[in-house]
């Protein structure tokens, strides 16, 4: 089990240190621990369900999940493991979380409206909305899921990971390692630029995020990138942090198997930046043989993941 996470305990820290506070160290439970650190969530799965084997926990920020998930495509394809449990999990919403947020002047101010506050690459986004959520795929070899009669969904085919080592926060403005990230998952999944059917974007809502990774899009696909359709989630569900990457990759299976590419919504007016097909505020029926998920995480590491249809 691999599984991606860039808070998990944080809750649990929180309350316990209340606690401690209030009451002194014997005020504490003595399960706080094992239940702050980033493994409680493997760990404790692990125990639930008695899964043995490889168990890992990926921290990289909001690019946890995603990274994850490509960690257990490794290890699929060097013959470590036949099957594996992997995605992410995450419930960031507490004061200390959401008061960093706010300090830091990344969350939207739209109060007054808070369900169109998420408005990925809209002209009048000002930032994102923390959600929460999990998302786990079954990961397996092609022989594994066959030996077991499974239903496969889709195919991973490509897998990168690269660091800006810019900033811990600010946006590394090039895009050079988020496009060689892009372009390197492409390049292991042996498609060309022409092959990308659909992108799932980290889309977050942020004025700054967006319009690079707009540019991160249009310089890694070149003119086919204004024939692509992009989307991004997190309109609809926020942004989950460290499990996003998961969630986005779950909506790119089902765009695939489905043939229903999920909206941006609250798109209402276009920004000189951000010039792509966005998908707005509408599902839509396309045929997708190949999409790519784009995954961003604080402190510059960029994750992408390549998933194409599965053809018996």
């Amino acid at each position: 089990m691999i599984i991606g996470t860039s808070i998990n305990g944080m809750k649990t820290v929180e309350e316990q240190e209340v606690r401690l506070l209030r009451g002194g160290p014997s005020a504490v439970s003595p399960f706080s621990v094992p239940t702050a650190i980033p493994h409680g969530a493997v760990g404790n799965i692990c125990v639930e369900f008695n899964i043995k084997g490889r168990s890992i926990t990926i921290s990289t920020g909001c690019s946890s999940s995603l990274n994850a998930i490509g960690h257990a495509f490794e290890c699929i394809k060097l013959g470590v493991c036949d099957a594996m449990f992997t995605g992410g999990t995450e419930a960031p919403i507490t004061p200390l979380i959401m008061g960093g947020f706010c300090s830091a002047s990344v969350l939207s101010k739209r109060n007054d409206d808070p369900a169109k506050a998420s408005r990925p690459f809209d002209k009048s986004r000002d930032g994102y909305i923390i959600g929460e959520g999990s998302g786990i795929l079954v990961l397996e070899s092609y022989e594994h899921a066959i030996k077991r009669h499974a239903r496969i969904y889709a195919e991973i085919k490509g897998y990168a990971n690269t660091t800006d080592a810019f900033s811990m926060f600010a946006v590394e403005p090039t895009g050079s390692e988020a496009v060689e990230c892009f372009s390197s998952a492409c390049k292991q999944a042996g498609i060309c630029q022409e092959d990308v059917d659909y992108v799932n974007a980290h889309g977050s809502s942020s004025r700054v995020s967006d319009e690079r990774e707009t540019m991160v899009i249009k310089k890694s696909l070149g003119m086919h990138s204004k024939k692509v359709m992009v989307s991004s989630i997190k309109s609809m569900i926020g942004h989950p942090l460290g499990a996003a990457g998961s969630l986005q990759t779950i909506a790119s299976i089902n765009a695939i198997t489905d043939g229903l590419i999920p909206p941006t919504i609250n798109y209402e007016e276009r920004d000189r930046g951000c010039d792509l097909d966005y998908v707005p505020n509408e599902t839509r029926r396309e045929n997708v043989d190949i999409a790519v998920v784009n995954s961003l995480g604080m402190g510059g590491n960029n994750a992408v993941l390549v998933l194409k249809s599965y053809n018996n």
